[in-house]
């Protein structure tokens, strides 16, 4: 989104909330915040958090943010349903075809499943405690997902950056351990 743009979507808040004051600067900051957002998707949003917002104030750019998320990213399975898929490639692929199994999964249940080793959840004699830890995991992971998605892109390339180096850092660090003389 251009800063015109930005300054277009201020403008149309500002002709449902007359008495909203936009200051030096603000313009700058909303663009800073969702540039990254094509204008007709932050238009939509905006006209969502408006029509669901009582109070007749500048609503809050995450708001924003995030209903441009909502509004232009396909839903997450819920964690019952991506249980669902879990327990389907269980009976349809088993223990011996992990790939078949991981591949017939939605990417977000695959993410977890793989954290979780699909053979070690095949093996597990415990279903229903499988089936709980699955569900915090789950649940964990599609909220990371979100917070990540609602995030500007500059701040997620910051955070990657930052976790790539700690991963780097890391591995540098098992090498030196390893590398020890005895």
């Amino acid at each position: 989104m251009t800063k015109t743009e930005t300054a277009k979507l201020l403008s149309y808040i500002t002709a449902v909330y007359p008495n909203i004051d936009i200051r030096q600067g603000t313009i700058e900051a909303w663009h800073d915040l969702l540039c990254d957002i094509p204008y007709e998707n932050a238009k939509a949003a905006v006209k969502k958090v408006l029509a669901e917002q009582e109070i007749s104030c500048l609503p809050a750019v995450g708001k924003i943010r995030a209903a441009a998320v909502e509004l232009t990213t396909p839903r997450l399975p819920s964690a019952s349903e991506a249980w669902g898929e879990v327990t389907r490639a269980m009976r349809l692929y088993g223990y011996y075809r992990p790939d078949e199994a991981l591949a017939s999964m939605s990417p977000a249940t695959a993410a977890v499943v793989k954290r979780f080793g699909w053979r070690e959840m095949c093996a597990c004699e415990e279903p229903e405690v499988l089936r709980g830890q699955f569900r915090m995991a789950y649940e964990q992971y599609a909220a990371r997902e979100r917070e990540m998605a609602i995030m500007p892109a500059d701040v997620r390339q910051l955070i990657s950056g930052v976790a790539e180096q700690l991963m780097l850092d890391a591995g540098r660090i098992v090498q030196d351990i390893q590398n020890r003389p005895r």
